[in-house]
């Protein structure tokens, strides 16, 4: 037997930032091994060993980005892959507590994030999840938690009928494994994801510096005084953002930048699906160190 999915997941600016990330990108079974296959041919010929969005500083890096993200938007639209990603403020009202538990509030984003986007999949599918490893993590919880809200069914009643019946579960964990990023293609573009959504809020007025220069140059702009010179690695992370957004615009993926100062999608259920979690209410607060269980 095999799943019906695979997920991988892998997170950035998790340590020591205030706005942190995970992102997981998902594929049906049936087209894994293409776009497997496709997401290392594109990074070995770039004679790149493995792809991180911290590296991202070079041409090199930058010309590889772009045409990762030129194929998950390709591969989104006709080979059943789909990103989500959740970003979270440390000093939002649920953060601000004192002595905050950031690994058992990563587990809580992680299991947000998977049980949101499985959701957004065929009822009752199996699937593999594959989390980058990070050693303080206690997967086998979040398998237990995943695995019981998957298990969950819903009271769907019956026109006409005086009865209702149970609906199928919401889905099935069939695998739950790390795994190393560098020998999985698919997780070193789940990083991209993470750190390019980050990159987007933090950096915004950076990008927009960037943008105001690519147009300097004529005449009258000439006047005007010189934006000052953003970083190599800033400047070169602006480049693969303008063409992300670019991209999505013309293929109409349904996510936006401008409004928010931000990647943000509309519509979640879009195969691209990027997500700021806000807190949900007064009871919803980070754990912390004292109330963690042992």
């Amino acid at each position: 037997m095999e799943s019906d999915y695979v997920v991988f997941t892998d997170e950035s600016y998790v340590t020591g930032s205030r706005l942190r990330s995970i992102a997981a990108l998902s594929v049906s079974r049936k087209y894994f091994s293409l776009v497997e296959q496709r997401l290392s041919t594109i990074i070995k010929s770039r004679s790149i060993k493995e792809f991180k969005w911290k590296d991202l500083a070079s041409e090199k890096h930058k010309d590889c980005a772009i045409e990762l993200l030129t194929f998950v938007i390709e591969a989104a639209q006709c080979h059943e892959v789909r990103i989500d990603v959740v970003v979270w403020d440390t000093q939002d009202a649920r953060h601000s507590v004192q002595n905050r538990d950031d690994r058992s509030n990563f587990e809580r984003m992680f299991y947000h994030l998977l049980n949101a986007s499985m959701k957004r999949r065929r009822r009752g599918a199996t699937w593999t999840i594959l989390p980058d490893e990070k050693n303080d993590v206690d997967w086998q919880i979040l398998n237990d938690c995943l695995n019981a809200a998957g298990n969950k069914r819903d009271y769907q009643p019956l026109s006409n009928v005086s009865r209702d019946f149970l609906s199928d579960e919401y889905y099935r964990v069939y695998n739950f494994r790390e795994v190393h990023s560098h020998e999985q293609p698919i997780t070193q573009v789940a990083d991209l994801f993470a750190g390019l959504s980050v990159f987007s809020q933090t950096h915004y007025e950076d990008y927009q510096q960037y943008l105001a220069s690519q147009n300097i140059g004529g005449l009258f702009d000439s006047l005007l005084a010189a934006p000052a010179r953003l970083s190599n690695s800033v400047g070169v992370r602006c480049k693969v953002l303008e063409n992300f957004y670019r991209m999505c615009r013309d293929k109409k993926m349904g996510v936006g930048l401008e409004t928010k100062q931000r990647l943000y999608t509309r519509i979640p259920t879009n195969p691209l699906n990027f997500w700021l979690y806000e807190p949900q209410g007064e009871y919803d607060r980070a754990p912390t160190k004292v109330n963690r269980p042992s």
